[in-house]
């Protein structure tokens, strides 16, 4: 459990640098490559691959999450003390 918080802190860190930076330096580069046809197309190509890096990232994470999830589901439905009542237990219908 205490690796999949890590992964998801590094995954939250990573994603909010990648903001920071695409927000700062975007601009610039962009006017100073832009202008060469064959430099536009290698910084889309390097941000289509950021962008699916940060994805693949995410779908691990999210992953994870579940994972823990199911498993902390699984924890309650064996314990029966820990589960929810069933609200139709108690109704006078």
């Amino acid at each position: 459990m205490q690796e999949r918080a890590k992964r998801l802190a590094f995954a939250v860190v990573l994603t909010a640098a990648d903001v920071a930076t695409f927000h700062s330096y975007s601009g610039v580069i962009w006017r100073t490559w832009g202008q060469y046809q064959w430099a536009e197309a290698a910084l889309l190509a390097l941000l289509g691959l950021w962008i699916a890096s940060a994805a693949v990232i995410w779908g691990h994470v999210s992953n994870e999450v579940r994972q823990t999830l199911r498993e902390r589901d699984r924890t309650f439905s064996r314990n029966p003390a820990l589960a929810p009542r069933d609200p139709r237990r108690d109704s006078d219908v």
